[in-house]
């Protein structure tokens, strides 16, 4: 080997490692970059600003808390979920809501077999108060974003309305039935939980306010913004070690069987039928590969019907183009001719493909996974309403210390006017 192509076998192996590092960075600041979630109700002040700030009156309202069990995905959009709901009803709100013992229902639900309808479970009576419990198991069905598969988290979030449709009765956490339920703080759920490659980052309650385009029939006037609904959702991390052995390693595996059969390509008539390798036998081997690359795509898009492109599928789709370049070339290496594209790549053996072959490689991934993972996701309607309700309750928090500030002022120029007065009144 010349002095030129140790320089470029020196500055390939520079650049791969340098891409590489650059991609394994990505990784790591992906897998550590978390945000709290914005409008969480972590205490009592917070609700009460919130129903404040929407005209509620906080006597019609029903402390409601959740304790999950166990949590599973079922599909790529359904996560089925077992544990207790309970409700803190005074004893003029129980007259009101007899009827039902268990006054939940989850909107998002679908039919399963492992359904089960809400059955009361406990009740105490503490005062005046009666606390019921009822055991739920049920299936929701929800929209998750797997765009950056295998380094994503998802919000798993659980709806929960008034059981009667008309009731002017509110839903509000029972923040006091939890340990700590401060930003970043999970509570709520089974600490022996077991979630299959998924850790729990947090949980939380908060409200969001869904617009509706119907009265469903009541024969009141459509209002701008509906009730607010009460949510508890559980964000879960997935484990990115599980994804990475299961997709990424074999994709990495292809990457290097591919380098191999182009590092095999030689003039050397001797050292090509040491390896057994000719040009129909390099395209036979790249279709293996590619059948293998393929498979394993179908495999993925199984587990994620009905999601976008996924951020594994772009190194299947750039590994595509690796074996077609590689039998593209093998077929010209061989055929000879005349044209610059061949003299490029029979130059030295075929030492300019192979010395590309990894930088090229691992800059689409690098140029990939800047692209797809460093962005941050997309505002969500949910958190814009959640947005809208935090500057809701600044606002009227704002107005009321301001009012509180003029009649303050007010009084304070009227009592010195009387000291005015009166002094007057002696001289």
């Amino acid at each position: 080997m010349n002095v030129k192509n140790k320089l470029l076998w020196k500055i390939s192996n520079v650049c791969s490692l340098i891409l590489a590092a650059s991609i394994v960075s990505v990784w790591c600041l992906v897998e550590a970059r978390y945000d709290p979630n914005i409008g969480q109700l972590t205490n009592k002040q917070q609700i009460d600003q919130y129903l404040q700030s929407k005209n509620i009156d906080p006597n019609k309202t029903i402390p409601t808390g959740i304790f999950i069990q166990s949590l599973m995905f079922t599909s790529s959009s359904n996560v089925n979920l077992t544990g207790y709901v309970w409700q803190r009803y005074k004893d003029d709100d129980r007259l009101i809501e007899e009827d039902d013992k268990c006054n939940i229902i989850f909107p998002e639900a679908v039919e399963s077999g492992s359904n089960v309808d809400l059955r009361v479970a406990y009740e105490k009576q503490i005062g005046q108060t009666l606390i019921v419990g009822c055991y739920f198991e049920v299936t929701l069905r929800q929209r998750f974003n797997y765009s950056k598969y295998p380094l994503d988290h998802k919000t798993v979030w659980v709806r929960m309305w008034n059981r009667k449709f008309n009731s002017d009765r509110i839903l509000v956490p029972d923040l006091s039935a939890y340990r700590a339920t401060r930003e970043e703080d999970a509570f709520g759920y089974d600490r022996e939980i077991v979630l299959s490659g998924w850790k729990i980052k947090e949980t939380f309650f908060n409200y969001r306010d869904f617009d509706y385009d119907t009265n469903f029939g009541m024969g009141y006037k459509i209002p701008e913004r509906g009730k607010p609904e009460l949510f508890f959702n559980i964000v879960i991390k997935r484990k990115f070690l599980n994804g990475f052995l299961i997709h990424v390693v074999p994709i990495i595996v292809v990457a290097l069987l591919l380098y191999g059969a182009l590092m095999m390509m030689t003039e050397d008539i001797g050292m090509a039928q040491k390896f057994g390798l000719n040009t129909s036998a390099t395209i036979s081997f790249c279709s293996g590969l590619f059948f293998i690359l393929l498979l394993a795509q179908t495999q993925l898009r199984e587990t994620f019907a009905g999601a976008g492109i996924v951020y594994i599928e772009y190194f299947h789709t750039l590994m595509y183009l690796a074996v077609l370049a590689v039998s593209i070339n093998a077929y010209l290496f061989d055929c000879g001719g005349k044209s610059w594209l061949v003299r490029w790549i029979r130059y030295q053996n075929n030492i300019l493909p192979k010395v590309l072959f990894w930088p090229v490689v691992l800059s689409m991934w690098a140029i990939v996974t800047c692209f797809v993972l460093l962005p941050e996701e997309k505002i969500s309607q949910e958190q814009v309403f959640l947005q809208e309700a935090e500057a809701n309750c600044l606002s009227f928090c704002s107005l009321k210390v301001t009012s509180a500030s003029q009649k303050t002022s007010h009084n304070s120029q009227k009592h010195s006017d009387s000291e005015k007065a009166h002094d007057l009144l002696q001289a």
